[in-house]
């Protein structure tokens, strides 16, 4: 129990030291922006630019990225409720679990197989 314990202390501790660094890259970044000059930048000065502007201003998720993400957390969890019924025919609860279990990672693996499959095709388009 005291290991669990320590774990989430250091897990916390770490996510409190990943914020402060990005905060600290997001204050070095502004002040980097407000200073910055176009006209007497060199191209190593126009570069730590375009890295500070996606730092501030990060680009949003698409609305078809944000559908899709929906829909394939919608068929794991239709695909775990499936196999939980299935598994539950007999009334064990146990085999119940275990369907709910296996067809929900079938779902995850499908639908990681699915989202290969559509990369590889608009690679190939573009």
């Amino acid at each position: 129990m005291e290991a669990v314990a320590i774990e989430g202390s250091t897990n916390l501790k770490e996510g409190e030291d990943n914020f402060q660094v990005l905060q600290s890259n997001k204050n070095t970044c502004m002040k980097f922006v407000v200073g910055y000059q176009h006209q007497h930048a060199e191209i190593s000065e126009m570069r730590k630019y375009a890295e500070c502007v996606d730092v501030l201003y990060p680009k949003a998720i698409a609305g078809e990225e944000i559908l899709f993400t929906k829909l394939a957390i919608v068929f794991c969890l239709i695909c775990a409720i499936i196999g939980a019924i299935s598994g539950a025919k007999d009334g064990d609860l146990f085999l119940s679990v275990v369907g709910f279990i296996c067809a929900g990672v079938g779902g995850v693996l499908l639908v990681g197989i699915a989202v290969v499959i559509i990369e590889c095709v608009r690679f190939l388009i573009t």
